[in-house]
């Protein structure tokens, strides 16, 4: 191995075995606020190039992480990591826009052949959820009694992190199948602050919550590939099974003054068992290119989260059945010109409709993005990937918020089948 070579490998150990602390708050969002904060698609930056299309379509070249039934496409010994950057502009009725932009690390994976062109194993480590989010506002007061208004402060911060073992491997020409294990950790922390505007001392009512988990989830894919003249057509299908994970709560109350000197304080939960209900994740998948060449893919994902239930500390909060709908293509003009390079280079472009699982003021909120990436060969079988998405989610309609967005998705990958080849001399 080379210098540089044992760097990374050291480095990518170090994050794998640590807490996941760099992988939290990879997006700002206030509909982080509901639930157990949002969903994170686990899609490597060189998918997210294609709004992350995935569950039928395999490649050489970079993790396939979607469908574990791909991970032979890995055939040599491949270390991941990707980074988020972000840019968001949220509206509501009657405020002035807000800026808010947001970055971190968001992935770091490894995958080696277990038997070459047969079987794969993978190690991951992402964010499952994210929530991350501080907004004010003016509140009403509770009873006639009350000082004239309230300000309410509301933030969040956290996450659920996955730590990903998966094996995936053919079974017989063009079937394959994998296993995906996940092993779930760390939690994300919520306050709910009101102020009053009544003459000094003024106080502050808090209500702190936060939620754990520590278990672990399993899932499942299966993809066949059937080869048409020159052509290939894959079909896959992901499935991840529902899990009441072991998870702890803890909540308190305090009333502090306006210089936050405590005045009171009420523990309601102490790290208390709070398992969540996890919903199963349904992902069907097909595409159809020319290996090597070009490809276009449709994937469809759906979950229910209707059986969530978390503790209502600012309101109820009802969930529903989310959804996912993704239209892909990449094009490679040919990837073995070596006089050319940009011939090389993979281009991607990407649509993508989401049915989010919230339901507020009567509306499921929605989401929609174009997305657009490359990625440019480097160093052998090595590269570096980038992933665009423009979009927006949300309605300003019945006081609700939209955020209007840009995120840019940044990977590095390298590939060699000499990383665990010891170096011989004659």
């Amino acid at each position: 191995m080379t210098r540089l070579k044992r760097l990374v490998f050291r480095v990518l150990i170090i994050a794998l075995l640590s807490q996941g602390q760099l992988l939290a708050q990879s997006a700002y969002s206030t509909y982080s606020i509901i639930g157990i904060g949002d969903y994170v698609d686990p899609a490597v930056p060189a998918a997210m190039g294609m709004g992350g299309l995935g569950i039928s379509n395999g490649s050489y070249w970079y993790l396939n992480n979607t469908n574990p039934a791909l991970l032979y496409y890995n055939r040599m010994a491949l270390f991941n990591a990707a980074i988020l950057a972000e840019t968001k502009t949220i509206n509501q009725n009657g405020f002035e826009p807000y800026q808010a932009g947001s970055g971190n690390l968001t992935y770091m994976g490894m995958a080696f052949p277990l038997r070459r062109d047969k079987w794969s194993f993978s190690l991951g480590l992402q964010p499952y959820s994210s929530v991350n989010y501080a907004f004010t506002y003016e509140g009403l007061p509770p009873d006639a009694n009350a000082p004239d208004d309230l300000t309410i402060l509301n933030s969040g911060s956290g996450g659920i992190t996955a730590l990903n073992f998966a094996v995936g491997g053919l079974v017989f020409k063009g079937l394959s199948v994998g296993v995906k294990a996940s092993y779930l950790f760390s939690g994300y922390e919520k306050t709910y602050s009101s102020i009053t505007n009544a003459a000094p001392p003024a106080y502050s009512a808090v209500y702190l919550e936060r939620q754990s988990v520590n278990d672990f989830v399993f899932g499942f894919g299966a993809a066949y590939k059937q080869k048409i003249g020159e052509y290939q057509l894959g079909i896959g299908a992901i499935y991840d099974l529902p899990a009441g994970v072991k998870g702890e709560k803890f909540l308190r109350v305090e009333q502090r003054t306006f210089n936050n000197t405590l005045i009171f304080s009420d523990t309601l939960l102490d790290n208390t068992p709070y398992p969540l209900n996890l919903p199963s994740t349904l992902g069907l998948g097909v595409s159809f290119g020319k290996p090597q060449k070009w490809l276009v893919g449709f994937d469809y994902k759906v979950q229910d989260w209707s059986k969530l239930e978390v503790d209502p500390s600012a309101r109820p909060q009802r969930f529903t059945q989310g959804a996912k709908y993704v239209v892909g293509t990449e094009v490679t003009p040919d990837v073995f010109d070596v006089k050319n390079y940009f011939k090389r280079v993979t281009y991607r472009l990407g649509f993508t409709y989401e049915e989010k699982p919230y339901w507020l003021s009567d509306i499921q909120i929605k989401e929609i993005g174009i997305n657009f990436g490359w990625t440019l060969p480097v160093a052998r079988f090595s590269s570096l990937d980038f992933g665009m998405m423009v979009g927006t989610r949300g309605t300003t309609d019945n006081n609700l918020v939209q955020e209007n967005f840009f995120k840019v998705y940044f990977g590095a990958t390298f590939n060699d089948n000499r990383w665990f080849l010891r170096p011989k001399f004659n």
